[in-house]
């Protein structure tokens, strides 16, 4: 059992390593990325913990409470990919039409 934890926090200290010190993300998701790995690695070291915290919220166990979190976090993660996606395609559309409109003025 003490390999499967040494395993999971090595794991995710690379995944905290490598997302936090990308310059792409924001302070405030670096917080949360921050916040999201120190409660991961509670639950690690501690698993009781994560009982207790899912009785007080009305979840039967630890596993449940790691499975609704993770659910809703991909689902966050998800959406924001999907509105920054949709950003971009914007921002695509307006760069073609632009570039049409000036080389079709360039043509004249």
């Amino acid at each position: 059992m003490i390999l499967v934890k040494i395993i999971l926090l090595v794991i995710l200290s690379l995944a905290f390593i490598i997302m936090a010190f990308m310059n792409k993300y924001k302070v405030l998701n670096k917080v949360l990325i921050l916040f999201f790995f120190i409660i991961a690695v509670i639950f690690i070291i501690f698993p009781q913990q994560s009982d207790i915290v899912a009785s007080v919220l009305g979840i039967s166990t630890g596993a449940n409470l790691a499975v609704y979190l993770s659910v809703s976090i991909l689902f966050l993660v998800v959406s924001s990919l999907y509105a920054k996606q949709k950003r971009q395609e914007r921002m695509i559309t307006r760069l073609v039409r632009k570039r049409a409109l000036d080389s079709f003025s360039k043509n004249d």
